[in-house]
């Protein structure tokens, strides 16, 4: 991953943190967070093209037990043109 360590990053996605990245051009926002009732889920939502409103949700997970377990599953889904995370992570930016 482009502009920071992996692990700094995977340390981010699991506990839920709000990262932005950029994906062959496109950015996108990945957050989670845990409900009331104890539900972790995980979002990762495409920004507009201005870049300003990132309203398109591209992927959601959900989990009973940890948002680590929804990044676990983030990182196999196959959201990335057809491949999984790992398959494309050194493509990926992370930016602010």
């Amino acid at each position: 991953m482009i502009n920071t360590d992996i692990n700094q990053f995977m340390d981010c996605l699991s506990y839920g943190e709000e990262i932005d990245i950029l994906y062959e051009g496109k950015k996108y926002l990945i957050e989670g967070y845990v409900t009331e009732d104890k539900v972790a889920h995980l979002f990762v939502y495409k920004y507009e093209e201005n870049g300003k409103s990132a309203d398109e949700m591209i992927y959601e997970v959900e989990s009973p037990n940890s948002v680590k377990e929804c990044a676990d599953k983030f990182l196999e889904a196959k959201i990335w043109d057809g491949k999984s995370f790992w398959e494309v992570e050194k493509e990926m930016e992370w930016v602010d």
